[in-house]
């Protein structure tokens, strides 16, 4: 599989940065923060599944061959703030093939819905069920958008530039 030499994810909800940059050196992706004309490699592994898809703090999020129907479900492990580490089912589902646009152009992508229920802190009442939306475009083999929102939680991701490796 052909990987992407260098995409970007922008969103100041993580760490200092306000952009990211995921570039492949002999084939293992690292993440940089870039703030204006300043690039630092960063210690940020959450970004990487929000570019790729692969597993990680948001479980198997692409599944391959990809197309429109396509569901399947994967445990998710992750440690609420002030909680004990846990592990809740995440169901994914194909809902549609889409054109998306980004800052780098307009791309036609699979439209993926992540749902899993997401437990209160406190020990009483029920949890809500957080839903993640993505597309996923073939022709950057990388995640274009990435948007999740709930109570506690709002991230964004989007793509904003990418090489494709030769």
């Amino acid at each position: 599989m052909v990987r992407p030499a260098g995409v970007s994810v922008s969103g100041p909800v993580l760490e200092r940065f306000p952009e990211y940059i995921v570039k492949f050196k002999s084939n293992k992706p690292g993440v940089f923060g870039v703030q204006g004309n300043e690039t630092v490699a960063a210690d940020l592994p959450v970004v990487i599944p929000l570019v790729l898809g692969r597993p990680g703090w948001l479980g198997d999020m692409l599944r391959f061959p990809m197309r429109v129907g396509l569901a399947w479900s994967d445990r998710v492990k992750f440690q609420p703030p002030g909680a004990q580490m846990r592990s809740e089912e995440a169901r994914y589902e194909v809902q549609a093939w889409e054109k998306i646009k980004t800052p780098k152009g307009d791309f036609d992508a699979f439209k993926i819905v992540m749902t899993m229920s997401v437990p209160k802190r406190e020990a009483r009442g029920t949890g809500e069920v957080r839903t993640h939306t993505y597309y996923y475009a073939p022709n950057t083999k990388a995640i274009t958008s990435f948007h999740a929102a709930g109570s506690e939680l709002s991230i964004t991701s989007t793509l904003i530039d990418f090489d494709l490796a030769k």
